[in-house]
């Protein structure tokens, strides 16, 4: 397989964005996320990343703007970072 050319039908480059919205159709009722007693599917996951990029871009945040956030736990900091890059769309 590693001496196949990359073609459409073989390989597909995926970015965080890409990444998310391709696990959110392909896999939309799995789990994507737990931490402790707090689980969420790839579509949840999904829904919620396009609401904090609405809530960014409603901001009149844009490409190059510096975004910072304080958050303690693991899932919310991978969350936003998702978001983040979405809302630079």
């Amino acid at each position: 397989m590693d001496s196949l050319p990359k073609r459409d039908a073989n390989y597909v480059p995926l970015s965080p964005i890409t990444f998310l919205h391709r696990a959110a159709s392909v896999y939309a009722d799995r789990t994507s996320v737990v931490y402790g007693a707090t689980s969420f599917t790839w579509r949840q996951t999904h829904h919620r990343c396009l609401r904090l990029a609405a809530a960014l871009q409603s901001l009149a945040v844009s490409k190059n703007d510096v975004v910072s956030n304080s958050i303690p736990d693991y899932y919310s900091r991978n969350r936003t970072r998702s978001e983040i890059l979405r809302s630079r769309r």
